[in-house]
């Protein structure tokens, strides 16, 4: 019997792309670290060259579970006003792998107490296959799974920062553009699981400093996710974080992921996550995420790895180091 409840949460998690709105955007738990993959508006924040290469391994030890990678790179110019990115996303999730090649443009209005508002693009397409055929499917007579689906497709996405040294708020669309996974003349007869709308993503945080040299930091964070789809009726998803920094150079810190209210798709969990800074850029991170919904009974947990490098080519430092 067990097994039998296996398998159909495998096969659940097979479509969970193009049958669950919800699980189109690929997760992040590290999003305090990587918010790029977030927010365009995001890009040249750093204000130094910003490399981030993350790998995540959803619900490891089931078949057909999420893993993800994700490689972006941004820095302001010599107008510091303009910030360029890239950024390469990957992700796979049973039969289906889809991968983003996005690039970033943000406008910066410096202010004179040292915040700047961005504003911010992105232009790129998503390159998606799904061997559908492949499925031991219940119904080999379905006609949505006779054919594979592969193509490509534009992708637009656009965000608002706002940040200081020691906050920073924002608002995103990462994908703009309505998509459908079967191109059809006739929009309305494409299936509503085959099509991907548009999130939006609130997010905001605030660093407290500790003590006579203000060597300890706490810095809570919050992610707000809303879907905008009139025939889903999703809530909010809500990724609230509370890091501690010791000294600049090691964090911990823990997420807790409120659940949907698709029983389909059931991702509450709290992660574990912890960064160090090593001298010279470097830095190294790595969450665990522990469901907590009833996926757990099937899954070891969530792994994500996350390694940065930050550095400035003009040499001349920022005037204000920047905590997020």
């Amino acid at each position: 019997m067990k097994n039998i409840i296996k398998h159909m949460c495998f096969f659940t998690l097979l479509f969970s792309v193009t049958a669950a709105i919800a699980q189109q955007e690929p997760l992040n738990t590290m999003f305090a670290y990587n918010k790029l993959q977030t927010n365009p508006a995001y890009t040249g924040a750093k204000d130094m060259v910003s490399i981030r290469a993350v790998y995540r391994h959803q619900w490891s030890g089931l078949p057909g579970a999420p893993q993800t990678i994700n490689v972006n790179i941004h820095a302001p110019l010599k107008n510091e006003r303009i910030a360029l990115g890239l950024s390469v996303l990957n992700d796979r999730l049973g039969v289906t792998n889809q991968t983003w090649l996005m690039a970033s443009y943000a406008y910066r209005i410096p202010f004179k107490n040292d915040t700047k508002l961005s504003f911010g693009i992105s232009a790129g397409m998503l390159i998606y296959k799904t061997n559908i055929t492949s499925l031991d499917a219940i119904d080999p007579s379905d006609p949505l799974l006779q054919n594979n689906l592969k193509g490509i497709n534009p992708n637009l996405g656009a965000g608002i920062y706002y940040y200081g040294q020691k906050f920073y708020v924002g608002v995103s669309m990462p994908n703009v553009l309505p998509l459908n996974y079967i191109h059809h003349k006739d929009d309305n007869s494409v299936p509503n699981r085959f099509k991907q709308v548009p999130h939006i993503f609130i997010m905001g945080g605030y660093t407290f400093e500790m003590g006579k040299k203000k060597n300890f930091w706490i810095q809570p964070q919050v992610l707000l996710k809303y879907i905008t789809s009139t025939r889903y009726k999703i809530p909010f998803e809500i990724d609230a974080n509370l890091t501690f920094t010791l000294y600049k150079i090691a964090n911990i810190g823990l997420t807790y992921r409120s659940g949907l209210a698709d029983k389909f798709d059931n991702r509450e969990s709290i992660d574990a996550m912890c960064m160090f800074t090593i001298p010279k850029g470097f830095s190294v991170a790595y969450s665990y995420d522990i469901t907590i919904s009833k996926v757990k009974a099937y899954e070891n947990g969530t792994h994500e790895i996350m390694l940065g490098y930050d550095f400035d080519l003009r040499k001349k430092g920022t005037r204000t180091p920047r905590y997020f």
